[in-house]
């Protein structure tokens, strides 16, 4: 059974049970849940993690900030369903199990590109283009919006590129289907993204011509 369910595309937004989480509105405390979230089922140093969110702090001052900060999201996880199973902390490294009761947007999209990630669209089969189009649908923003640390922005990009690779996914086989409208709208939110990208202009006229 879910009992969470958190988006990190667009704005940060986690739910508990369809409840908004109010006790994760301090911002450190989504930023270290983010970056877990992001990194799931692995462990993190602990001395690595806190020069990662408090660069500028010296290193017994980023540690210090970390413990109340791993508390605070602790306590705001840790409730009557035992969901404090997420979260794992040893002396020298954290993590965070991504669980069934755990679902993350952009866990559930990065899954979808690895499954499709260097197939050829004849290789391609239903279930899988399905899954490219629930990805795509998914990515409402830019993965958090309004967030600015050196982490995040090449977490950004990294599933910027993601995005347009499924796109480009989508636009061929509807393509090699004949299905040329929907290519043609898969080609438009290319360019929504990048509209300098000469290839997806190219392709464009070819479909139009086409249709």
């Amino acid at each position: 059974m879910i009992l969470y369910q958190v988006s990190l595309f667009g704005k940060f937004c986690a739910r508990c049970e369809d409840k908004v989480m109010d006790s994760l509105n301090a911002f450190k405390v989504q930023e270290l849940f983010c970056y877990l979230l992001l990194h799931p089922n692995q462990p993190h140093h602990r001395e690595k993690l806190a020069g990662l969110l408090w660069e500028e702090q010296s290193a017994a001052q980023s540690k210090n900030y970390l413990r109340r900060t791993w508390w605070q999201l602790q306590t705001a996880l840790k409730n009557q369903h035992g969901s404090e199973l997420l979260l794992q902390v040893e002396p020298d490294w954290i993590r965070l199990d991504h669980t069934t009761q755990l679902w993350v947007d952009s866990a559930v999209f990065e899954l979808a590109f690895v499954q499709a990630n260097g197939k050829p669209v004849s290789a391609l089969d239903e279930t899988a283009v399905n899954a490219l189009i629930q990805a795509v649908q998914l990515y409402n923003g830019d993965l958090l919006e309004g967030w600015y640390q050196n982490w995040c922005l090449f977490e950004r990009e990294r599933y910027r590129q993601m995005l347009l690779m499924m796109l480009d996914k989508l636009m061929a086989y509807y393509e090699a289907c004949g299905v040329y409208e929907i290519a043609i709208i898969y080609g438009m939110e290319i360019l929504r993204c990048d509209l300098a990208r000469e290839r997806t202009h190219r392709q464009l006229m070819r479909l139009h011509y086409l249709a």
